[in-house]
C-alpha cells in the first residue's frame, strides 16, 4: 500500500537584494572541492506536505528551478530560509498549490 504526501500548504516569499556571503551560498557542491554556482534564487516556495515534512524549492526571475531542501517540519525550513537569507527574506504568502511562484510573487517584476 502506497500513502501519498500531498501538498497540505503552500507559502512563497519573495528575496531582496543578497550579501556576497549569501550568492557564495547557492552553488551545488558536487564532492570536496568543487561547486557549481546556481542562478540567485528571487523567490523561495515553502511546501508543507500532509505527514508534516516540508521543502524549500527557490527560483531565479524566469522561474527557472534553482535549487531545493527538505526538511523535517515547516519550521524547520522556515529556519533555514531565515538562515539563507536573513533580511533579505520576504514576509511569507500563502500560495495556491498550481500558481507559478515568480508571476504569483512579482507579477509584472518577474521575466
Amino acid at each position: 500500500m502506497t500513502s501519498s504526501n500531498r501538498v497540505a500548504r503552500r507559502r512563497g516569499a519573495v528575496i531582496g537584494s543578497l550579501t556576497d556571503a549569501q550568492r557564495d551560498w547557492h552553488a551545488l557542491r558536487t564532492g570536496t572541492c568543487s561547486a557549481t554556482a546556481l542562478p540567485l534564487p528571487v523567490v523561495i516556495v515553502l511546501e508543507t506536505y500532509e505527514r508534516g515534512d516540508a521543502t524549500l524549492t527557490r527560483y531565479d526571475v524566469r522561474g527557472e528551478f534553482c535549487g531545493n531542501t527538505w526538511h523535517a517540519s515547516e519550521e524547520a525550513a522556515e529556519s533555514q530560509a531565515r538562515v539563507e537569507f536573513a533580511d533579505a527574506l520576504g514576509e511569507w504568502r500563502t500560495m495556491a498549490v498550481d500558481a507559478e511562484p515568480v508571476e504569483e510573487l512579482l507579477g509584472n517584476r518577474g521575466a
